[in-house]
């Protein structure tokens, strides 16, 4: 919940030490949220304009909002979409990305009354005021889990990822018989007209948070792999050349999990730089790690 909170920003690195003998300022910010909120997420353009975006409950009635970050204040919120049949839970939340001038974002809105079965609705905007609903970010009619949702400015629109349950039969697949769930990626414009679409991996953890970045040889998610023995460590894959590389464990940690741990990995490139960071409890040793 924000009410009351300060939110903190930390730069790149680490904010206890020096980097050639410069302290790391760390500075406290009012958060722009007066009620009772959820499901923040932070996004930062090419401008390095910082935007932050969040969920607030009034009665039955859902509100999707976001403010930007101008000097030390947050600018007045607007309001994204609001509804009363969405699906909002604390692992799994609506996103928003810009280029500095159009922007686009996500709302999960119920498909039936089964507890997973929501759809990724995409809304956009041209100047970051009026915004439009322009459709679904997937294009099956299954009624299934859609989600985990991941918005990147790339090239003249935006590269997505999520976690697609259109083989699942609407149920997670540990407490089922039915298919896996899958993660799928598309290029889109920023009006969520998509232009190409794939199926990255055909087995993925059902309800775990994955990342996606853009380096200079192209897109590349990261996200927590599901074997058929339970083992469910980070994989990657990387759009080279037009095609998607096979996945690939950017660390084995070997954690053997029957159900979903929830979280995943988070993931920022600078040019051909990635650094991705995960939590893992292999052997019952909890462990955050970080790989560049």
């Amino acid at each position: 919940m924000y009410e009351n909170y300060v939110l903190l920003f930390i730069a790149w690195g680490i904010a206890a030490c020096s980097v050639n003998d410069r302290k790391i300022a760390v500075q406290f910010i009012s958060s722009p949220v007066d009620s009772i909120s959820t499901e923040p997420y932070l996004f930062t353009d090419a401008n390095e304009t910082v935007f932050l975006s969040w969920i607030e409950k009034r009665n039955t009635t859902s509100f999707f909002k976001y403010a930007r970050l101008e000097g030390d204040t947050w600018s007045q919120p607007v309001t994204i979409d609001s509804g009363s049949n969405w699906f909002v839970n604390w692992a799994d939340y609506p996103v928003m990305a810009t280029d500095g001038k159009q922007f686009i974002a996500n709302i999960l809105q119920k498909s039936s009354d089964k507890t997973y079965s929501y759809d990724v609705k995409l809304l956009s905007s041209m100047d970051g005021s009026i915004w439009n609903h322009v459709g679904l970010l997937h294009h099956d009619s299954v009624q299934a889990e859609h989600g985990f949702v991941s918005l990147v400015p790339f090239r003249d629109g935006v590269f997505a990822a999520w976690l697609d349950g259109r083989n699942t039969g609407g149920g997670h697949n540990h407490e089922s018989h039915n298919g896996a769930m899958t993660i799928r990626a598309a290029t889109l414009g920023f009006d969520g007209k998509k232009v190409e679409e794939w199926e990255l991996d055909n087995r993925v953890c059902d309800c775990c948070q994955a990342t996606a970045a853009i380096t200079d040889n192209g897109p590349v998610v990261i996200y927590r792999d599901r074997s058929d023995e339970d083992i469910r460590d980070m994989s990657i894959v990387r759009f080279v050349n037009g095609i998607w590389t096979e996945p690939k464990p950017i660390y084995s940690d070997h954690w053997k999990i029957d159900g979903c741990p929830v979280n995943g990995p988070r993931g920022e490139a600078l040019g051909n730089m990635l650094a991705v960071i995960w939590f893992s409890s292999a052997k019952d040793q909890p462990e955050v790690k970080v790989i560049f």
